[in-house]
């Protein structure tokens, strides 16, 4: 009896064995056939995250600036909200064909919630205080997204999406000193026209 235990368990063994390699083979020639990103196009999830939070940033400072641009009677506010209208425009357009580039699909319904929670920060305020409150939001905006951006420039090990950073912190860094400006003119009781 002990004989035929003994065949069995090496049969056993024996199927058991084949099917890992088979298995193994056929996970390694599928991997090989169904994948259609190349080596540059995987993105690691620091970078990930930096996209994410880009877009976050990105359309958050053009939807206040567009409503600013919509209330304000103050000319050179309306000027530097139009600045960074055009500025997140483009760098947001560039951010899409990216993650559209790298395969990094946005959150659904995720910028239509940021659009609504930046739209709503200023709605209702009154027009004496919505250049204070819009030019203070965009400095603390614009200092956290130039850190935010200066990282990636520096640490992401994709190429594409390091180039983005340093081009899109450019601009943001010159926002930044212009809403740091406007909001030390503005405290000071500046007429700015």
């Amino acid at each position: 009896m002990s004989i035929p235990k003994r065949l069995i368990n090496l049969a056993i063994i024996g199927v058991i064995a084949v099917g890992l390699v088979s298995c193994g083979r056929s996970g390694v020639r599928a991997a090989g056939e169904n994948s259609d990103l190349t080596q540059q196009q995987v993105v690691s999830l620091d970078d990930q995250k930096f996209l994410f939070k880009a877009e976050d940033t990105e359309v958050r400072q053009l939807t206040m600036a567009q409503e600013v641009l919509q209330k304000s009677r103050n000319d050179q506010v309306r000027e530097f909200a139009k600045r960074v209208v055009e500025d997140r425009t483009q760098a947001l357009a560039g951010l899409k064909r990216l993650m559209a580039d790298k395969h990094v699909q946005e959150t659904p319904g995720r910028a239509e919630e940021i659009q609504l929670e930046a739209a709503n920060r200023l709605r209702d305020i009154s027009a004496d205080a919505l250049d204070h409150e819009f030019v203070s939001l965009m400095a603390a905006e614009q200092q956290e997204a130039v850190a935010n951006f200066d990282s990636a420039a520096q640490s992401s090990p994709d190429l594409d999406i390091r180039s983005y950073a340093e081009r899109t912190s450019l601009s943001l860094t010159t926002d930044y000193v212009t809403a740091v400006d406007l909001e030390m003119k503005l405290r000071q009781g500046s007429t700015l026209r």
